[in-house]
């Protein structure tokens, strides 16, 4: 049986930490658009000696998470972000949207008639754009989050 998920059912439940680094707390953000999850694969050519094929081997990878969130004000994860940018524009500072973690479900199967899901956190940096914009009544900007590091599966 071919069973075919549409593009919202490949990642679902987009979170940031609406808490503390010590005492994380997910705020999920709703989504307007599909979350694309893109690779940018560095790679190395390399030739073997005496051989005039050229090789290449993947010596690194970029890992970015896209979308439209929607500027639902009483969600605490927008807060958090329109805060971050307060910050931002107050005092100069940058730091704020560095060291993030965020929280996603990756599609993983499907069991018995219903998808299956790996739950991931991630360390990131986030980066807006396109907030207000010239729609009247768009209510959603543009979020990238570039992935720093190695995420951890969330159990439970």
């Amino acid at each position: 049986m071919q069973w075919f998920v549409n593009n919202r059912e490949v990642i679902k439940g987009l979170s940031i930490n609406t808490g503390t680094t010590a005492v994380p707390e997910y705020t999920e953000m709703c989504t307007t658009t599909e979350i694309t999850f893109g690779t940018d694969l560095e790679q190395q050519d390399f030739y073997v000696f005496c051989d005039a094929i050229q090789r290449s081997i993947i010596t690194g990878v970029a890992m970015n998470i896209e979308t439209t969130v929607k500027l639902d004000i009483n969600n605490k994860s927008i807060q958090t972000l329109v805060g971050m940018i307060h910050t931002l524009l107050a005092q100069g500072s940058i730091a704020q949207f560095n060291n993030q973690t965020v929280q996603f479900e990756l599609l993983t199967g499907v069991q018995e008639g219903a998808l299956t899901y790996t739950k991931y956190t991630v360390p990131c940096c986030l980066n807006f754009s396109e907030l207000g914009g010239s729609a009247e009544d768009a209510s959603e900007f543009s979020l990238t989050i570039a992935i720093t590091g190695k995420g951890t599966v969330v159990s439970g």
